[in-house]
């Protein structure tokens, strides 16, 4: 199922279901804190350009989504909090992850692999469905739980290289949280 919503293109990607749920290619919120005098947003954007092919159309999907604040001082920042590329399926037979690439967290580029590609398509799904509720969540804490935060994909990089260079040939790496990553 592939709908034409504007000009600038062509949603949801062909063979990706998990992301039908995502029916707009731009969406904003806000949320005012009169305690603190702060205004916090979040808004995303998918652009999609198209990618020639012999008989056929493809197209690449570029997602962002970005945060901001400002203060009654005057003070504001604004910040990236996720963005990737994401390519029309044209073999179900490939893996997901080969049709993503780009990710990026907090500008933090991440490793791509099929359980992070997961967590990415689940967490923009989630920021898509707050954003388009009007609520901003929390974004350390959402990235936290969907283990996508830069600081927790750092830490676990080094402790598996750490692991790596341990003299053991067959050191096997556990998470000491009893978690996998």
């Amino acid at each position: 199922m592939r709908k034409t919503l504007n000009k600038d293109g062509v949603w949801p990607p062909n063979g990706w279901t998990s992301l039908g749920g995502v029916k707009k290619l731009s969406g904003q919120s806000l949320v005012k804190d009169p305690q603190t005098a702060r205004m916090r947003g979040m808004i995303y954007r998918i652009v999609s350009d198209p990618i020639q092919s012999p008989g056929e159309n493809f197209y690449i999907h570029r997602v962002r989504v970005d945060g901001w604040e400002y203060t009654i001082q005057n003070d504001s920042s604004e910040f990236p909090i996720l963005s990737f590329s994401v390519m029309d399926r044209f073999d179900e037979n490939i893996p997901e992850e080969y049709y993503v690439s780009s990710i990026k967290m907090m500008s933090c580029p991440v490793e791509l692999s099929e359980k992070t590609v997961s967590r990415t398509i689940s967490l923009f799904r989630f920021l898509v469905r707050q954003i388009d509720n009007g609520t901003v969540p929390d974004i350390d804490r959402v990235m936290r739980v969907y283990r996508l935060h830069p600081l927790q994909l750092y830490m676990r990089d080094k402790i598996k290289k750490t692991a790596r260079s341990w003299p053991f040939s067959d050191y096997d790496y556990r998470d000491p949280t009893g978690t996998d990553y």
